[in-house]
């Protein structure tokens, strides 16, 4: 999460493993050249993986200051508990707040809310 987060945040739109097919190499070349993200490693079991561009479906998210506190270090490699403990709440608050982000988001991972997040400008890596 934090190498893919970190090349987003210096303009990377993209992805691939040395080992990618040729079919994986097009797809993805397609998919950024219609301005949409692709970053294998999100989604390496499904057939047509790809980031693509979920920020236009979702312009207006309207995630809470503390929603956007979590996202934020949902993008670290903490655990839920440890940041929990940082934000002085409950595990149990931050699963509730964790299910409304992926909710909100249309995300099934961590990872993808964190992304689609990063895309949209709503928190940022630093």
């Amino acid at each position: 999460l934090k190498t893919i987060a970190t090349l987003i945040k210096y303009g990377a739109k993209g992805f691939l493993s040395k080992g990618c097919k040729p079919k994986e190499l097009e797809y993805a070349i397609l998919q950024i050249y219609s301005g949409k993200f692709c970053f294998e490693s999100l989604f390496p079991d499904e057939p047509n993986w790809g980031f693509n561009n979920k920020f236009k479906e979702y312009a207006t998210l309207d995630l809470s200051k503390r929603e956007l506190e979590v996202a934020k270090l949902m993008s670290t490699d903490k655990a839920y508990k440890e940041i929990a403990s940082d934000l002085n709440i409950s595990p149990n608050t931050i699963e509730n707040i964790r299910v409304r982000i992926f909710e909100k988001t249309g995300s099934k991972t961590r990872t993808e809310a964190v992304l689609l997040l990063i895309s949209m400008g709503l928190i940022n890596i630093n």
